[in-house]
């Protein structure tokens, strides 16, 4: 998903009332690392446990090894979306959207979330559906952050767009 893709989320939310974008960055970060590491972050958030949440941010990986890419999620410094793979295994530029869907999370529903990842290459392509892995911190939303890693060092991962919307509690 580039910026105009992003745009054009944008768009749509302003047409529903009371969804809001809430957090953005637009600094990439990368990795080399094969064991998780935190790259984008957006903090200073409020979000209550009532709301449902819409983590979205584009990625890619370099064509250097024919190896995967890793992607989860963080919030409150808790991974609650273990990394999973984001890219296929070959030696190829690949590039994608991860979307992280977080219910309203209260006393036993601490698991209500999924998460989406869609990728490709000139050969590849990798879809990937999932659910949350721990819990979600029973708190208010402060931060979330996109994580990842590669299974070789010799390739990098790359983050960027995050955008984090927020779904009015009725």
């Amino acid at each position: 998903m580039d910026r105009r893709s992003l745009g054009r989320i944008a768009d749509i939310a302003a047409g529903f009332p009371g969804i809001k974008l809430v957090g953005r960055s637009n600094v990439e970060v990368t990795t080399q690392s094969a064991s998780d590491a935190d790259l984008v972050t957006v903090a200073g958030l409020v979000i209550p446990k009532a709301s449902v949440i819409v983590v979205i941010f584009s990625f890619h990986k370099d064509a250097v090894h024919a190896s995967a890419a890793q992607i989860g999620l963080e919030v409150n410094s808790t991974t609650i979306f273990a990394t999973s793979t984001a890219t296929g295994a070959t030696a190829e530029v690949q590039s994608g959207t991860a979307m992280f869907i977080i219910g309203p999370h209260d006393g036993t529903y601490l698991r209500s979330g999924i998460g989406l990842i869609n990728s490709g290459g000139a050969t590849d392509a990798t879809n990937v559906h999932f659910g949350v892995s721990t819990n979600i911190p029973n708190a208010i939303i402060t931060s979330i952050t996109a994580r990842g890693n590669v299974v070789s060092t010799s390739n990098t991962l790359a983050t960027n767009f995050l955008r984090v919307y927020k779904f009015p509690v009725r």
